[in-house]
């Protein structure tokens, strides 16, 4: 699993450990992951317990727009643009919300994720525990 984690307006490198830790004490985060491999999978299957319809869409990129809400958590799939080498690019990330956590996963580098941890280390919204805060 390659990422981050961040709460409290802190980024880290992303750890199995540090995502079981936020989990248990219920703790608010935003884990976002460059890249899908089976650490993650399980990850996403075990410890977040996903439905297993949205554990499927983060597996397979190319899906349609789509927001579908489960029982304990939402799933979002979005495009957006962005530039590469000057040229324009179309990202696709997969989100998934709930009331203490959000995991966005795409494929590579993002700059409008590391664009918004950076927004969030420079105002330090501790107070915040809220999904709203990456989408803001």
């Amino acid at each position: 699993m390659k990422g981050f984690i961040t709460a409290g307006g802190h980024s880290e490198t992303a750890t199995r450990e540090k995502v079981a830790a936020h989990l248990r004490e219920r703790t608010f985060f935003w884990l976002d992951v460059e890249e899908v491999d089976e650490d993650l999978l399980d990850l996403l299957q075990k410890a977040f317990d996903l439905h297993h319809l949205a554990l499927d869409g983060v597996r397979e990129f190319g899906r349609c727009p789509k927001v579908v809400d489960y029982d304990d958590h939402t799933y979002m799939v979005v495009y957006g643009g962005a530039a590469e080498n000057g040229r324009p690019k179309v990202v696709e990330v997969h989100f998934v919300f709930a009331d203490h956590y959000v995991v966005s996963v795409h494929r590579g580098p993002c700059q409008a994720m590391d664009d918004v941890r950076e927004r969030l280390a420079e105002r330090r919204p501790a107070g915040v525990q809220s999904p709203q805060i990456v989408l803001v």
